[in-house]
């Protein structure tokens, strides 16, 4: 359980009965989205009470001397650290060949900041044109959007399901709206 009492799945807990139940794989989803989206605003809140702190925290090198236990940047740091697992972890759920609810996760971070995970939903849903939206309006990625098109694109596809065209009109569409 949760410090808040509430009840925490953890996969190795449940790993035989989530590989069978959708519904169950996709309760755990939605609590490693929840617990990703819990962290992203606690550093959000962290990085906003000092933008000081997370200068000197970008500035500083790999090899510099930890800060000290129970300061703020130790909680910074500790914070960007559990989020950077949580995510991954929620990613490698999202991409394994578990079968969940990928629309209803999606509904849950759609708002979010989770971008490389809705970008990974859509895909799964088969909603290029809303992956390619994310990469291009979110976050700005164009290479990854390149990427994304070439993994997606197949020889003698037409141009309304050929996602380099689709990238081609959100980008114009996008860029002339802006």
């Amino acid at each position: 359980t949760s410090s808040g009492g509430d009840v925490v799945l953890e996969e190795a807990d449940v790993l035989p009965s989530v590989r069978s139940d959708s519904a169950l794989a996709t309760r755990l989803a939605i609590e490693y989205a929840a617990r990703a989206m819990l962290l992203l605003a606690k550093r959000a809140h962290l990085e906003s009470e000092d933008p000081a702190l997370v200068a000197s925290l970008e500035a500083s090198a790999p090899s510099a001397k930890p800060p000290a236990a129970g300061s703020k940047a130790a909680e910074l740091l500790k914070c960007r650290d559990d989020l950077a697992s949580v995510r991954s972890t929620l990613r490698t759920f999202l991409d394994g060949p578990r079968r969940y609810d990928r629309a209803q996760v999606l509904l849950q971070i759609r708002e979010s900041e989770l971008f490389e995970e809705r970008v990974l939903l859509h895909s799964k849903l088969s909603e290029h044109e809303s992956a390619l939206r994310v990469l291009v309006r979110d976050i700005n990625d164009l290479e990854a959007a390149e990427q994304y098109c070439l993994r997606h694109s197949s020889p003698g596809s037409t141009d309304s399901h050929d996602p380099f065209i689709t990238l081609l009109r959100i980008y114009f569409t996008e860029t002339d709206s802006g």
